[in-house]
C-alpha cells in the first residue's frame, strides 16, 4: 500500500509531521521501504472530499503528528516541498489515483 512520509531534517524516512522537510509517496508492503519516483499511484487520503485536478499536500493529523495526505484545489497556501502530485482519477471513495 502507498503512503506519504517524509524526510525530515536528519535526512531520516519518518512517518511523523516532526521535524518533516520533504514529503514522498512509499510503498510499505516492501522491505525497505520503497519511495516511489514519477507515476501514477493510488493513495488513500484522509477526506473524500477531492475533485480530479487537486493538488495532494501531505500535513499533520493533529492527534499524534501522523502524516495524513490531503487534497487542496490550490498550492498557494503550501510550500512546494509539502505538495506531492496530482490528483488524476478517483478509485474509490478515498482512494485517489495521483500523478507525482
Amino acid at each position: 500500500m502507498n503512503k506519504l512520509m517524509a524526510f525530515n531534517l536528519n535526512g531520516d524516512l519518518s512517518d511523523t509531521i516532526d521535524k518533516a522537510r520533504v514529503f514522498v509517496l512509499v510503498d510499505v508492503d516492501v522491505e525497505p521501504v520503497e519511495v516511489k519516483s514519477t507515476g501514477i499511484y493510488m493513495l488513500e487520503l484522509y477526506s473524500d472530499d477531492f475533485n480530479i485536478g487537486d493538488y495532494v499536500v501531505g500535513t499533520s493529523d493533529n492527534k499524534n503528528k501522523s502524516i495524513i495526505a490531503v487534497a487542496t484545489a490550490t498550492k498557494d497556501t503550501y510550500n512546494h516541498d509539502e505538495i506531492v502530485g496530482r490528483i488524476i482519477g478517483r478509485q474509490s471513495e478515498k482512494i485517489a489515483k495521483v500523478l507525482i
